[in-house]
C-alpha cells in the first residue's frame, strides 16, 4: 500500500488470511453446537417433542390449535421453599416435570 498502514481483510493481504483462519473456527464450532442442538431439539425425552413422539397418545389430539399446558409445554418459576399446591391436571393427564439445572426437587 505504500502509506505504513497494515493490510485490511479487503485487500488480499495478511488480515484475509487471518479473518480466513478466523471463519473457518467459527464454522466448526456452530457445526458443533448445531450438531449438539439437532440432537437436543429431536430427542424424544425434550418437552417440545413428548407430544409428537411415536409413542405419546397426544399426538392424535386433532385441533386447529395447540392446546396450552398439554400439547405445549408451561413454564414455572419456584425458589427455595416455594410450594406448589396439590391440583388436578389438564383433563387429568399425568405432569412431567423436568429440572433444567440445579439440585433435583425436594419433597
Amino acid at each position: 500500500r505504500g502509506d505504513g498502514a497494515a493490510p485490511s481483510a479487503g485487500d488480499g493481504g495478511v488480515g484475509s488470511i487471518i479473518a480466513a483462519a478466523a471463519e473457518d473456527a467459527s464454522a466448526a464450532a456452530r457445526s458443533a453446537v448445531d450438531a449438539h442442538a439437532e440432537a437436543y431439539r429431536a430427542h424424544p425425552w425434550n418437552i417440545n417433542c413428548m407430544t409428537r413422539s411415536k409413542n405419546s397418545v397426544l399426538r392424535y389430539i386433532r385441533c386447529n390449535e395447540l392446546v396450552t399446558g398439554v400439547m405445549m409445554p408451561w413454564l414455572y418459576v419456584g425458589s427455595c421453599m416455594s410450594a406448589f399446591c396439590w391440583h388436578v391436571e389438564d383433563h387429568a393427564l399425568y405432569s412431567v416435570n423436568y429440572l433444567h439445572m440445579g439440585a433435583p426437587k425436594i419433597w
